[in-house]
């Protein structure tokens, strides 16, 4: 429902509001347990020549915050691959062709969660198999990232046909190079042509959203960062799928706001997005201020002032009335803030 207010046309301010107590008696929120503990593990497939390694990523998320996670990794067959614990999660080593299962059992703060990948096992095949590489950024090394970063991808193709490279997230494709029209090397192209690298950048946004509910596509803490590269040829011709070693990073993006304003008659909204036009035949401004929580943290509240008056919206969808008719022309610059910090409003194009 939307609440009005008669005023005039200044600027705009947003805030999170919070539930007091009076008196001597304090409540306290002890909140919901944690979420169940669980993992994930990418690739959830690969193939490899003998002697060759493969690193599988494992994230956990969710069990009782603090303590960090700890894995141990087993082989369905140590004949046919071999395996080991390493910072980003489990390493294959090929012994022998076949198949095996690559298994991690995550455990935190008591929880466990066992997850597990395919490894297809060949012989060296013949000619040069493609490489892949994971260039990080200078933004990787803090380990804390924010907003879009991007992926350089190194990729040696030997004499491989290349069908799809894949930057992942916590082993889920975030974005992608195709090679729609994979064709072997071209007529008259020398072995050193065949066997360059070539670097492809892939962008990671960190702060993506949903704009229609403001759900964060990642929200702030630890996620594994890794790429994958599809490709045919070798021995057999099949499908190979290559994987980069992974980083593990921490997210870490500012809360914010996605606002949307519907300015009545006689209004116009500025280049930049954020100067709001008008004059008195506007009647009445609606703003709707969709909260974008990468923290997590909840909202109780949310609190419009616009034409220093105060209206508060205890729950979604928070939308908000001004009648602003017969107020003199002016300008009006929306300043946000949650929980009396000011954030960024995220839409800034809208």
């Amino acid at each position: 429902m939307l609440k009005r207010c008669r005023s005039a046309l200044v600027a705009g301010l947003l805030a999170v509001g919070s539930a007091s107590c009076g008196g001597d008696t304090q409540v306290v929120d002890v909140g919901p347990p944690p979420p169940a503990l669980t993992a994930s593990i990418a690739p959830a497939s690969a193939t490899a020549v003998v002697g060759a390694s493969v690193v599988f990523a494992v994230h956990a998320s969710g069990g009782e915050a603090g303590p960090s996670a700890s894995w141990t990794c087993a082989s369905s067959n140590t004949g046919v691959a071999t395996v080991d614990v390493v910072e980003a999660g489990c390493r294959a080593t090929a012994v022998a062709a076949g198949s095996v299962t690559v298994t991690a059992t995550v455990t935190r703060s008591g929880g466990t969660a066992t997850v597990g990948a395919h490894l297809t096992v060949t012989v060296e095949a013949a000619g040069r198999p493609a490489s892949l590489i994971m260039s990080l950024p200078a933004a990787f090394e803090a380990r804390a990232l924010e907003g879009r970063v991007d992926v350089t991808l190194n990729v040696e193709r030997g004499d491989r046909t290349l069908e799809r490279l894949s930057l992942l997230v916590d082993g889920e494709e975030v974005a992608h190079r195709s090679f729609a029209d994979p064709a072997t090397a071209p007529a008259g192209e020398d072995a050193a042509a065949r066997q360059a690298v070539y670097a492809f950048t892939l962008p990671l946004e960190t702060d993506a959203y949903d704009a229609g509910t403001g759900a964060p596509a990642f929200m702030n803490g630890e996620h594994t960062i890794s790429a994958a590269l599809r490709v045919r040829g070798g021995a057999t011709g099949g499908p190979e799928t290559i994987s980069s070693s992974a980083v593990t990073v921490a997210f870490d993006n500012d809360d914010g706001w996605a606002v949307t304003a519907d300015l009545g008659d006689n209004s116009a909204v500025g280049d930049d997005g954020r100067r709001w036009y008008g004059g008195p035949a506007n009647g009445v401004i609606e703003i709707a201020a969709l909260p974008v929580r990468f923290s997590g943290e909840p909202v109780s509240a949310v609190t419009v002032n616009f034409c220093f008056e105060d209206i508060t919206d205890p729950e979604a969808p928070y939308e908000f009335a001004f009648d602003c008719e017969g107020v003199e022309a002016g300008v009006g610059t929306p300043l946000i803030s949650a929980g009396g910090t000011s954030g960024d409003i995220l839409n800034i194009d809208d």
